[in-house]
């Protein structure tokens, strides 16, 4: 831990973990680290992840959620290239701590923790998403409230309520990216919700098996993933994203041939590229070509046709069209 005695020069040149540690030394040095006249680029990751296997609850190493807190360079974070720092605070249910915990104060509430040298702090709450909501007050008290990067959620409803009306409360709904992918069971009201209390940039939602399920996509995406048995027609259609990469058993070679008309009409003016993943479609180059209404020429769209044995590929001729990939991955039809 360092020493309780340090100038305000001494506590801007800490690392992220080394502010931390320093923090939770008293009232005062937490005070010291909130007054800092200025802060490096920071962001959150929120990740709510169950234990690796159940039957290892012997081990810290299998946090049920994560805080991570991200120093970066710049005014954007860039995985691949400008990290210079993560911290990692996770939120561990209090069952899976053994031995004795030191007791540390978190902006006046006593929590056991364990400080680990590698950029991990453990925390143990008797409800784990309290104990996280509590983390992004701490953490937003002490370094003003950096922004959500993503935020994954988790296989617990009334966790994913809360969290996302603490988000709705305390961030103006924002986030940049809304990782669901593996909420496979969530139903059409809670997706609405949750979508109404966030607004992300980016969104991901996959694997959803409900069969009735329906969602009220955001329309000011600039990136949307999703692989789904309830993509429609209208679903498409409106997707004036930037990016786009969905999988879809309800899209028709006319909804292609639709989605690339209004494409070339200028009707999704924001997109710069889409794959289609359309999982009931057969290769027909000929009949996407033929239902496309257009009146002008040389552009290009690009078709990939492709299946667990082969590949092909062609360019059909259209005008005023950016690249555009539609992915089938049935049976090829034979010659």
């Amino acid at each position: 831990m360092l020493s309780q005695n340090r100038t305000p020069d001494e506590v801007k040149n800490c690392s992220l973990f080394q502010l931390i540690k320093y923090s939770l030394s008293s009232e005062q040095c937490m005070k010291s680290v909130k007054s800092m006249d200025s802060l490096r680029p920071m962001k959150f990751n929120v990740k709510f992840e169950a234990p690796f296997n159940e039957k290892f609850k012997f081990s810290d190493l299998y946090p049920t959620h994560t805080i991570t807190l991200t120093i970066f360079h710049g005014e954007q974070l860039d995985n691949n290239r400008s990290l210079s720092e993560n911290v990692h605070i996770h939120i561990v249910d209090d069952n899976l701590r053994f031995g004795v915990k030191k007791k540390m104060n978190f902006n006046g509430l006593i929590v056991r923790t364990d400080i680990e040298e590698e950029n991990h702090i453990y925390t143990y709450w008797e409800i784990p998403i309290r104990g996280i909501c509590h983390m992004l007050d701490y953490f937003s008290n002490l370094f003003n409230s950096p922004p959500i990067y993503e935020l994954k959620l988790g296989d617990k409803t009334a966790d994913r309520r809360e969290i996302t009306s603490w988000i709705k409360k305390n961030r103006g709904s924002e986030v940049e990216y809304l990782n669901l992918d593996e909420l496979n069971l969530v139903t059409s009201k809670e997706m609405n919700c949750m979508l109404r209390k966030v607004k992300p940039t980016a969104l991901t939602l996959n694997w959803i098996t409900q069969r009735d399920f329906r969602c009220e996509l955001p329309r000011d995406l600039k990136f949307f993933s999703c692989s789904s048995d309830w993509l429609t027609k209208a679903d498409l259609l409106n997707m004036n994203y930037e990016l786009i990469d969905i999988e879809a058993k309800k899209i028709s070679y006319q909804d292609i041939s639709d989605f690339t008309t209004k494409c070339i009409e200028g009707g999704l003016p924001a997109l710069q590229y889409c794959k289609i993943k359309a999982l009931d479609l057969e290769c027909n180059f000929a009949i996407i070509a033929n239902g496309i209404g257009h009146n002008k020429t040389s552009s290009s769209l690009k078709v990939e046709v492709e299946n667990k044995n082969s590949f092909i590929s062609d360019i059909l001729d259209f005008s005023n069209i950016f690249m555009v990939s539609m992915i089938t991955n049935v049976r090829m039809a034979k010659q």
